[in-house]
């Protein structure tokens, strides 16, 4: 005959109890056991795996687990004692604790950290992996830096962010700007205000950090901020048949509006960027700082006072020949020179030492032209300088300029290292070589369907343009990509930052 098993629970129940009593068990003891039961469905424990013992030393050890969640710790061979010895707040939470015991951590390390309020198994296991004291963590957590696959990098982040001075009492200012240890130190070494950034995310106007950054080394006024953009999409207001593209030579004598043009959101992020461009993220343009800008705001307005005639024109030269008085050109991301330079240094390093290449030079064109605009706000409101736009040619930098009109865009590039006089020679074996291959490219887009290079005569040095450099074709394709709607039909066109 078989006997149920809750009869078989009592029983057993019975003769532990009977036992304990052999061994002293007081009757205050019984009668607290006898409560502890009361009410719970014993066939239903049974089932589950718990046994009488299980259930009578939990109740005296670890009396903050259910009885019904008992087998939940047993199977994973957790005694009571284990279970007890953790803070309250996780002691009902077997899989918490599993984590924790497996990854080495004693019942009162773990406890430290929750007693700071890491209360993630995962991250707190994380944070001590990497020596990350409970303080410390606390502290992390609490402003979203969390330790996971990539924790390595973000201990050496951290620590290098902590050695140039960031404090834990820093870390609540920088809570919702940025994600990872990296960003924090990037923003950390920028020295842009956090309050000003805040402020950026308050009001939604920015589409990631570095925009954020870049609205602050542009000087622009967040109170006049509302007035310069536009809730329209970049396609529907400057399509690509309102897309005008003049050699540099042709702008002498142009003037655009004192006052800005209110530009599509995506387009105005696009030409505000001192960095350069969304899909290429360079090191020494992430660690630009604002003693940086300082530094070269001093040089550029002391040079800007000989300006007499400041129009587009002068200015874009002015740009170039500040850039090339401070530069030399020199191959610094290769071999021992590069060695020289510090994995993480500002583009500044390379003005303060006077030498760079080619995006080196791009890059402090924009810095110095973003300047320069805040000199002649009058001439430069509605002009932009970034790094070349939707080009196919990967191993070279050099500028884009963007004229922003009411109803058309004009493009026009500039190559500071052509018109570095330091660097004749390069710029003479360049020159040749280009010259040499011009018309023969250009019949070769012809022949293949490729649309012709549509810059027009008035060609010079400093704002050279081959087809080699340029392909309308695939710059008309790659503004859709960025600007414009998803287009069904078109898999190779994705959803812009517009849409």
């Amino acid at each position: 005959m078989c006997i149920p098993n809750s009869i078989k629970l009592i029983s057993a129940l019975l003769i532990t109890m009977s036992f304990c009593v052999n061994a002293d068990i007081t009757e205050q003891e019984e009668h607290c056991l006898n409560d502890a039961l009361a009410g719970y469905d014993i066939e239903r424990l049974t089932e589950v795996g718990t046994t009488a013992e299980e259930v009578f030393l939990f109740s005296q050890k670890a009396p903050m687990v259910s009885p019904y969640d008992i087998h939940r710790f047993t199977q994973r061979n957790m005694t009571p004692e284990v279970v007890a010895s953790f803070h309250p707040s996780v002691a009902g939470e077997p899989a918490f604790i599993d984590k924790i015991l497996q990854a080495g951590l004693s019942p009162q390390k773990a406890n430290s950290y929750l007693e700071a309020g890491v209360d993630q198994a995962n991250i707190l296991t994380s944070y001590f992996k990497n020596g990350i004291p409970p303080d410390l963590a606390s502290a992390l957590y609490k402003n979203g830096y969390y330790f996971y696959a990539d924790s390595d990098y973000s201990k050496v982040w951290l620590q290098e962010t902590m050695e140039k001075g960031l404090t834990i009492e820093d870390l609540p200012r920088y809570k919702g700007l940025a994600s990872t240890t990296n960003e924090l130190k990037e923003l950390y070494v920028s020295k842009v205000p956090t309050d000003f950034l805040h402020k950026v995310l308050s009001m939604d106007v920015t589409l990631n950090l570095q925009d954020a950054k870049s609205l602050y080394f542009r000087g622009i006024d967040l109170d006049t901020y509302p007035s310069l953009i536009s809730d329209e999409r970049t396609c529907t207001v400057y399509p690509t048949t309102r897309l005008e593209f003049e050699h540099l030579g042709n702008l002498a004598g142009y003037q655009s509006k004192k006052e800005p043009v209110p530009l599509p959101k995506a387009l105005f992020f696009r030409l505000n960027t001192v960095f350069s461009g969304r899909d290429i993220s360079q090191e020494f343009m992430r660690h630009f700082s604002t003693d940086d800008q300082e530094e070269i705001f001093k040089y550029v307005e002391d040079i800007a006072k000989r300006v007499k005639n400041p129009t587009i024109y002068n200015l874009l030269y002015l740009t170039a020949e500040i850039v090339s008085e401070k530069l030399h050109y020199e191959s610094v991301d290769e071999g021992e020179l590069e060695l020289t330079f510090p994995i993480d240094c500002s583009v500044a390093e390379y003005w303060r030492r006077g030498i760079g290449d080619c995006d080196k030079y791009s890059a402090l064109g924009t810095v110095v032209f973003a300047q320069l605009k805040q000199m002649f706000p009058d001439v430069l409101a509605n002009v932009y300088l970034i790094n070349e736009m939707f080009s196919t040619l990967k191993k070279h930098s050099w500028n884009t300029v963007v004229i922003a009109e009411e109803d058309r865009l004009i493009f026009s590039y500039i190559d500071i290292t052509q018109y570095d006089p330091g660097n004749a020679y390069f710029q003479h074996l360049i020159i040749r070589f280009l010259l040499q291959l011009h018309d023969a490219i250009q019949n070769l887009n012809e022949a293949s369907g490729c649309l012709p290079n549509p810059f027009r005569n008035k060609n010079e040095a400093l704002g050279t343009m081959y087809s080699k450099y340029f392909n309308l074709r695939y710059f008309l394709t790659e503004y859709e990509k960025y600007f414009c709607p998803h287009d069904q039909s078109n898999p190779d066109i994705t959803t812009a930052p517009d849409t």
